[in-house]
């Protein structure tokens, strides 16, 4: 029995001294939030940001000013190019959110479609419990995709 946990004890000691503190974790956190304030306390203003390569603007609110709590919602966001140039008939873009401390996302896969005045409004979201939510918009244009990320708090 001392033997084995001899053994079990160097194992864990070789183990430790071979690991690189150096090393990178190889998920990149999402970017610093730009709000954090809980989205569901008051009606806020648009949330806006700029997509990871910084081609577009990005801006979003929930349908009604407020996330319900616990039911679904619509949201209303805007994709504008940073250097002023219109959108392209085949720009496409999509919403999700997830919850990176729990591993898991919406238990509801949003529809997004595209109005007569060039904003998209996606149906079917759904922040099921309170936390943090990371919420992505990615814009994709000629193939290529850019994200856009907030933290959202929900109380």
């Amino acid at each position: 029995m001392i033997r084995l946990q001899q053994t079990m004890l160097l194992g864990l000691t070789l183990t430790a001294l071979s690991c690189d503190e150096t090393t990178t974790p190889s998920v990149t956190p999402p970017p610093a939030p730009i709000d954090v304030a809980p989205i569901n306390a008051e009606p806020r203003a648009l949330r806006e940001g700029v997509s990871s390569d910084g081609t577009y603007r990005v801006g979003w609110e929930p349908i009604g000013g407020v996330i319900p709590d616990a039911d679904p919602f619509a949201v209303r966001f805007t994709v504008t190019r940073s250097d002023a140039q219109p959108l392209t008939d085949d720009v496409r873009a999509s919403i999700d959110a997830e919850m990176p401390h729990h591993g898991h996302g919406m238990n509801l896969v949003p529809t997004v479609k595209r109005d007569a005045n060039g904003s998209f409004v996606a149906s079917g979201m759904l922040l099921h419990m309170s936390g943090r939510w990371v919420v992505s918009i990615d814009v994709q244009e000629h193939g290529v995709t850019e994200r856009t990320q907030w933290y959202v708090d929900i109380e």
